[in-house]
């Protein structure tokens, strides 16, 4: 079975759950079960936008007498008279009659005999307006924001900060909402010790702590489930089967189980699902996670909902990416999410990746943006067993299997599907977006199209790792300048002195833009040549040694920064794949302002 189909059948045995009523703070993250509408407008009643005089539009007078104040909180209701005015400040009511407001900086206060005598403040006692004020001018009317018996949310919509913040607007103290789906997650096998348990012994021979129950509790929080922890349990029959009434009697609407769902004899789980209600598949073309299993178990209860049952892989990353693939969009579908199915996005391939022969795989990824669009980041190695791979990632890259697709690999730069599985709004700072704002106030050359830049390396001081540290610096500098810089020249330096200053020279002659890899700054600064402008960017170097320290503190011994040679500029940086990426990051947005 093909990943799509089986989502399709776990969908279609997924009801949504019944409406429960919630406060606004205990419905945070549930959906929206009906519309909520506004029981009274708001602003209640005519609302100041500024600091200032609430006059009336109508007067014929500039000058006015000033007879009192109005503050928020408080209601004034004196009818304004002709020649009045009231001080005001933001949010506070209007006073009767008044329907504008004149800002206190477009007031100045004079004497009874109509001399000025300074700036306008709360106390002054008569006022002249600099020009005649507009009807509702600065001033918010009666239901501005939300007008009364309007729907204000609708059915389906979750409830996150702002919709909180709303309710609490309109005085609303409880809203109809999905209730939240109820999980309970077991993990299986004889191998395995609880990391829970504080009196849990040492870990014996053979023995390792179980990952997996811990991951997917935390994974049905994410999902806003309330998770039933229902422990570690051995790989015998009668133990499985009691863990499956003991889900049953908590009235949990999805059990999740990993271990014991693949060829072993100790393998139990499907038999036993087999046994107590139907399984739906036990199979699916997919990487990690081929023996993921879902059936469906009968309650004891007549008319009651089955309980779903999902049987994954013992592998963390094959039960991380299973909870994604299909636990997640259940639990969404119980809550009545109108939009269950995971998030598909387009991206382009960061680095060229290698295919399966046979399975579709789901390849763990970051996430960065560029001009050109989203960039997908492999996380590393991607075996099954490799939790690490699944650390920071924040997309599941959709790649076809190699006999599909008829070719081994897919290059950088191919446009593929990801599906999200991380909270882009919190980056972990690793993978910064590589943009500055879609419209700066103000964009001092920020035209980048044909910016050639030169790669130049030292292979006498990068040594055996200079081929890793060159391919960071050409995927870095096509990221950082978001396609608008393209590397036109490359080098190899000969670690006799003379001909490196010289193929230097020749490189920042033909490059505004010169990465120079193991190459220190004195070297390019002796390279400059008599009358040419040559010397070093302290802001630029500062950024740069820190991120590379970041990555590779040890770099912080050597003489790295960036120099301004002639007409562009030269980074020195240490020939270290790892820091190179972090280096060109942190000092590539600032270019557009540096380069001369």
């Amino acid at each position: 079975m093909e990943y799509s189909e089986a989502l399709d059948v776990v969908l279609a045995h997924s009801h949504t759950l019944p409406a429960v009523r919630a406060a606004p703070l205990a419905a945070l993250g549930a959906v929206l079960a009906e519309d909520v509408l506004a029981p009274h407008a708001h602003p209640p009643f005519a609302a100041s936008i500024k600091d200032g005089y609430a006059v009336r539009s109508d007067d014929a007078a500039r000058e006015y007498s000033v007879v009192g104040a109005s503050r928020a909180g408080v209601e004034r209701r004196t009818p304004l008279g002709r020649g009045e005015a009231v001080y005001i400040t933001t949010g506070a009511p209007l006073p009767p009659g008044a329907d504008a407001v004149v800002q206190i900086e477009e007031a100045t206060a004079v004497d009874d005999a109509g001399r000025a005598v300074g700036a306008a403040t709360s106390t002054s006692a008569r006022i002249r307006l600099r020009t005649p004020p507009a009807r509702g001018q600065d001033v918010r009317p009666v239901g501005f924001d939300v007008a009364e018996g309007s729907a204000v949310l609708r059915a389906g919509g979750r409830v996150g900060a702002a919709e909180v913040g709303l309710l609490a607007t309109l005085g609303c103290r409880e809203v109809a909402v999905a209730r939240r789906p109820k999980l309970a997650v077991l993990s299986s096998g004889d191998e395995l010790v609880d990391p829970l348990d504080a009196a849990a012994p040492p870990l014996r021979a053979a023995a390792i702590f179980d990952a997996n129950r811990p991951m997917l509790l935390a994974a049905a929080a994410g999902e806003h489930a309330d998770a039933v922890d229902l422990g570690v349990v051995a790989d015998d029959a009668a133990a499985l089967e009691a863990a499956l009434e003991e889900a049953l009697r908590r009235g949990v609407d999805v059990l999740v189980c990993t271990g014991g769902v693949s060829m072993g004899d100790r393998d139990l789980i499907k038999p036993l699902l087999a046994a107590r209600g139907t399984v739906h598949f036990g199979k699916v073309r997919l990487k990690p996670g081929k023996p993921l299993t879902f059936a469906t178990v009968p309650r004891h209860a007549p008319h009651a909902p089955p309980l779903l049952v999902f049987a994954l892989p013992g592998n963390p990353v094959s039960a991380h990416v299973c909870f994604h693939l299909v636990v997640a969009p259940a639990l969404r579908k119980l809550a009545a999410a109108p939009s269950p199915r995971p998030r598909r996005l387009l991206a382009r391939l960061a680095a060229e990746v290698k295919l399966d022969k046979e399975r579709p795989e789901f390849h763990r990824a970051r996430l960065s943006s560029t001009a050109r669009g989203l960039l997908a980041h492999s996380t590393g190695e991607q075996i099954s067993s490799r939790l690490l791979s699944c650390v920071g990632a924040d997309a599941l890259v959709e790649l076809p299997a190699a006999a599909d697709r008829g070719a081994p690999t897919i290059p950088a730069g191919a446009l593929v599907s990801v599906l999200l599985i991380g909270d882009l709004a919190r980056g972990d700072g690793a993978w910064m977006d590589l943009l500055p704002a879609a419209l700066p106030p103000h964009s001092p050359r920020q035209q980048w199209e044909g910016v050639r830049a030169g790669l130049v390396w030292s292979a006498g001081i990068c040594g055996g790792a200079a081929s890793d540290a060159v391919a960071a610096a050409r995927r870095a500098l096509s990221e950082a300048a978001a396609g608008g810089v393209y590397v036109g020249e490359e080098k190899r330096l000969e670690e006799e002195v003379a001909l490196a200053e010289e193929a230097l020279r020749g490189l920042c002659a033909s490059c505004r833009l010169v990465v120079a890899l193991g190459i220190p700054v004195d070297t390019v600064l002796r390279a400059g040549e008599s009358g040419q402008m040559c010397r070093g960017v302290s802001s630029l170097s500062s950024l740069l040694r820190q991120a590379c320290a970041d990555r590779a503190p040890a770099t912080l011994l050597g003489n790295w920064g960036v120099v301004q040679f002639g007409s562009g500029l030269v980074f020195c940086m240490p020939g270290i794949a790892m820091a190179v990426p972090a280096a060109l990051h942190a000092v590539m947005p600032l270019l557009p302002h540096a380069l001369p």
